[in-house]
């Protein structure tokens, strides 16, 4: 989750003339990660929304508010493997 989440606060910027149209979505879980080991999670995750439709634009997730978030050019794969 750590990898995930900090890959999601490198692409999150505060920018002045964000409204609150402008929304960022953040799964569920890396939100409760952030939470927990993010020390500025109160300044950019300031406007956590539930998702106002989750049955069509994607369960699981929350919006966060006033805040943007730059393009992801490559797509980053993750492949968690449990041992038993």
């Amino acid at each position: 989750m750590a990898l995930i989440s900090v890959e999601k606060v490198f692409r999150l910027y505060r920018d002045p003339s964000a409204t609150e149209k402008d929304a960022v979505l953040v799964d569920e879980k890396v939100d409760a990660f952030l939470k927990a080991h993010f020390d500025q999670y109160r300044l950019y995750c300031s406007d956590v929304r539930p998702n106002p439709d989750p049955q069509r634009d994607n369960p699981g997730y929350l919006l966060y508010g006033g805040i943007r978030e730059d393009d992801q050019y490559d797509d980053l794969t993750i492949l968690g493997i449990r041992r038993k």
